[in-house]
């Protein structure tokens, strides 16, 4: 499989996710191609602290169907291991979304290069609070890019 660059986004709100806000501009990046989801997973930390990964089907109509919309091909990256330690990070009474996905814009240029022979040298991310410092620092808002 050829895999281009690869994030995990964690989404956490109080109580339950909104899904009717949430899940639109997700569905938005894979629909124009930006990206594959190829994980997701829910985590609730109840009150007292106690962490549970969630099934699809037990995050109630709205949100289970919402979410239904994104699933496509799982492939199950992420372990249970990672969703404790992801459930640790979370504060008491919230659920949370964990969301991996392959960034696929760049997936045509990376083929178009390695088919005529180049290489990809280097693709990383660059934290976007690095961009920002750097963009205040000479005088620009991050907005106006």
């Amino acid at each position: 499989m050829d895999v281009n660059q690869v994030d995990y986004m964690v989404i956490d709100f109080p109580g339950e996710l909104p899904a009717e806000t949430v899940v639109p501009p997700i569905q938005a990046l894979v629909e124009d191609g930006a990206v594959e989801i190829l994980d997701l997973a829910f985590i609730r930390r109840d009150a007292g602290g106690l962490i549970e990964a969630v099934e699809l089907d037990a995050l109630g109509d709205a949100q289970g169907a919402a979410f239904a919309d994104l699933t496509g091909e799982i492939h199950g990256l992420l372990s249970d291991e990672d969703l404790q330690l992801v459930g640790e990070e979370l504060p008491h009474g919230s659920t949370a979304a964990v969301l991996v996905w392959e960034n696929t814009a760049t997936r045509a240029l990376k083929r178009a290069v390695l088919a005529s022979g180049g290489t990809v040298v280097a693709h990383e991310r660059v934290p976007a609070g690095l961009v920002e410092r750097d963009l205040t620092a000479i005088g620009m808002k991050a907005s106006s890019i």
